[in-house]
């Protein structure tokens, strides 16, 4: 089963990776990505403590707020398929509302928002395509309900609810 998770660095996206490739039935391969590859040694040095076997687990640069790098790692997925999608990338903005830079509002959803969007445009094609995959995104309670100066962060996940919402009704006849 080929896996790819975005947002790996640290947290919910590390964790997961290292998880799937430690499993014991190793009948994981792993692309872990990240932003900034720079940034991978935690996720090593985790592998290396755990016991990854060799190959389950292979780090990619994707940045979900460029289409461009995200189709640069779909192409780098050396098995051609992305048999379970998890996106996971996400950023949070704390305070109220109104200290906010407009950049800084628009770079939560860009990456929390878009980014998923550009991610799951980039890979549900060929999972519809071979009528076989699913797709998993990190939600939040902030997605359910609104948190004291989390506004921001809380628009952006009520969004990813809709979203992933819609898609539920949409994808089964697609076999995802």
């Amino acid at each position: 089963t080929v896996v790819l998770i975005t947002g790996c660095s640290s947290g919910i996206g590390l964790h997961l990776a290292l998880r799937l490739a430690s499993d014991p039935s190793q009948s994981f391969k792993v692309y872990a990505t990240l932003r900034d590859l720079g940034a991978q040694g935690p996720l090593w040095e985790a592998a290396r403590s755990r016991g990854c076997p060799p190959g389950s687990l292979e780090t990619l640069q994707l940045d979900v707020r460029d289409a461009d790098s995200v189709a640069a790692a779909r192409a780098r997925v050396t098995e051609g398929r992305v048999d379970v999608l998890v996106c996971n990338a996400g950023r949070g903005l704390l305070g109220p509302l109104e200290v906010h830079a407009a950049g800084a509002v628009g770079s939560v959803l860009d990456v929390n928002v878009a980014g998923t969007v550009r991610t799951l445009q980039a890979f549900l094609p060929d999972m519809k395509r071979r009528r076989s995959g699913r797709v998993l995104v990190t939600g939040s309670m902030g997605g359910l309900m609104g948190l004291p100066f989390n506004a921001v962060y809380c628009a952006s996940k009520f969004a990813i609810e809709g979203l992933c919402e819609s898609l539920a009704v949409l994808l089964p006849p697609f076999g995802v």
